[in-house]
């Protein structure tokens, strides 16, 4: 597997900035039916230059496949704004955002699930090129071979159905069916997770090559820290729905500031093995919290008084640093 190959001097625009993104839902719970809220994304800012991967890191549930469902609109989200090229998305009606929705494109975890078993490979992937009217007749067909050619397929895969090929071949599926539309940003939620250590290596030098060739920008939701220190240049931790911990992937990497980032690091797992059992305090009970730091209740350095108090937020480590920590402890 290569590293992310996009070296540039100069910063580039963002192109997806994301400005207090939050997701909330509510329920009613007891004898009372008193009212619940449970925080799925709060209060989450960042930006994600063209051309660029950005890894998101986090355990099962603490909201990384809501924040990506979220910047695709497929959820709406209950605050924050997100910007695309300078445009605010999130204030649009449905056909003012309908090109943005070529633009934006989602690959999710399980191509099981996600591809539609009664429709062939032709039917699947050629689907949203109708839909946009990007071609049709025999350009429509030289499209399609071109595209499952880019993905490491042939052309007789076109008549065949998902359930005749392996997990690996349904994910290059999955990803034909999203880069026909030239998408600029990819949302690619856990997209190597249920694959093996060679097949997620030839999945995400796909990605890459595409990248090289087209400028197209992914977020990468991953539990795997290897993946990510392989193919991004920037991370973001999350934690109980808010982003704890930001910077540079090297930087992070080497030097863990917040302590959930120093809990994942040391029980990273190796590249295709099993997500990290980190502790048994449930995610959804620490995001209900209004107050303080969720992480406080299994932090090594957690201080009454400080931690419990208002939630931190992000700040800057030092001026010679990218990275940024959600922490009244980190230095």
């Amino acid at each position: 597997m290569t590293a992310e190959r996009k070296p540039t001097k100069e910063r580039p625009k963002p192109l997806l900035r994301v400005d207090g993104l939050s997701k909330t839902y509510s329920k009613r719970v007891g004898l009372l039916a008193r009212q619940e809220i449970h925080h799925a994304v709060w209060g989450v800012s960042f930006d994600i230059p063209a051309g660029r991967t950005v890894a998101l890191v986090g355990e099962s549930g603490c909201g990384k496949s809501t924040l990506g469902r979220l910047l695709v609109r497929l959820i709406e989200p209950t605050y924050g704004r997100i910007f695309v090229s300078g445009r605010d998305v999130t204030s649009m009606n449905d056909a003012e955002f309908r090109p943005y929705r070529r633009r934006l494109q989602i690959v999710f975890q399980d191509p099981e699930t996600s591809l539609n078993p009664r429709l062939t490979v032709r039917s699947i992937v050629s689907e949203g090129a109708v839909a946009f009217g990007l071609a049709s007749g025999s350009a429509l067909e030289d499209l399609l071979v071109a595209e499952l050619s880019a993905v490491g397929l042939s052309a007789d895969a076109l008549d065949k159905y998902p359930d005749q090929f392996s997990g690996g071949q349904r994910q290059r599926i999955a990803l034909a069916r999203a880069m026909i539309l030239k998408p600029e940003f990819v949302v690619c939620d856990e997209i190597v997770s249920a694959l093996d250590a060679s097949v997620q290596a030839q999945i995400l030098n796909l990605l890459l090559d595409r990248q090289e060739s087209t400028n197209v920008s992914y977020l990468l939701i991953t539990h795997d820290l290897a993946v990510a220190e392989q193919v991004s240049r920037t991370l973001l931790v999350m934690f109980a729905g808010r982003i704890v911990e930001m910077g540079r992937t090297a930087e992070i990497a080497e030097n863990p500031r917040h302590p959930y980032t120093q809990e994942l690091f040391l029980a990273s797992p190796k590249l295709g093995a099993e997500p990290p059992k980190l502790s048994s305090t449930k995610l959804q009970a620490l995001a209900v919290a209004s107050s303080g730091c969720a992480f406080r209740l299994r932090c090594p350095m957690a201080e009454p008084g400080v931690c419990d108090g208002e939630a931190p937020t992000l700040r800057s480590i030092s001026a010679e640093s990218s990275q940024r920590v959600a922490c009244f402890k980190a230095t």
